[in-house]
């Protein structure tokens, strides 16, 4: 799989498209109904799982173990991954009905995010990264994006600090945008 690195306020963010099996993509979507059924929770955009409790379906947490692989191989074309060890944290799905959005939100104590469109259209809900930092406030318009939006598209990966404050756009499509999250981070990881 072949991802692009973009540079982002300016940090490095990775995207692609994850190439799932299509014999794994029924299963996946069986695991999804029995998330929303069993184990997950409406809030005002639509349901979620909870992320401190990580999901009980096996081809979803196949999908947690391809992204780790992809995330060490692309990633470690521009930082040095040898001999760390890199820990997959905290998946959880998100469902974000039509005429909603996810509010900006951020992740401290992480390395990178991640997000996965397991079901969109190009109407859905996309990534937008925000930029908080004082240049937001300064200088002329134009100069800088403090902004950054990424348009939703069936199984696109990203990769972003998890510093970048997140969210996402408002879903205009008719059908739930379904979004697989995590983070990555490496324990004891030099500065």
């Amino acid at each position: 799989m072949a991802m692009t690195k973009t540079t982002v306020f300016p940090d490095y963010l990775f995207r692609g498209k994850l190439e799932i099996p299509t014999e794994y993509i029924p299963a996946i979507k069986e695991d999804i109904q029995e998330a929303k059924e069993s184990y997950s929770f409406e809030t005002n955009f639509g349901w979620m799982t909870d992320k401190k409790r990580g999901l009980k379906g096996n081809n979803l947490k196949k999908v947690s173990y391809l992204i780790g692989n992809v995330f060490n191989q692309e990633v470690s074309k521009v930082f040095d991954l040898s001999a760390k060890r890199v820990d997959i944290i905290e998946p959880y799905l998100v469902s974000i009905a039509p005429r909603h959005s996810y509010q900006i939100n951020i992740e401290r104590s992480r390395w990178y995010n991640v997000c996965l469109h397991l079901q969109t259209t190009n109407k859905g809900s996309g990534l937008v990264l925000e930029n908080f930092n004082p240049k937001r406030w300064v200088g002329p318009p134009d100069v800088a994006d403090n902004i950054y939006q990424l348009q939703p598209k069936e199984h696109s990966l990203n990769f972003w600090p998890s510093y970048i404050p997140w969210g996402m756009s408002a879903n205009m499509s008719m059908t739930d945008t379904i979004l697989f999250f995590m983070t990555i981070n490496i324990p004891n990881r030099e500065k």
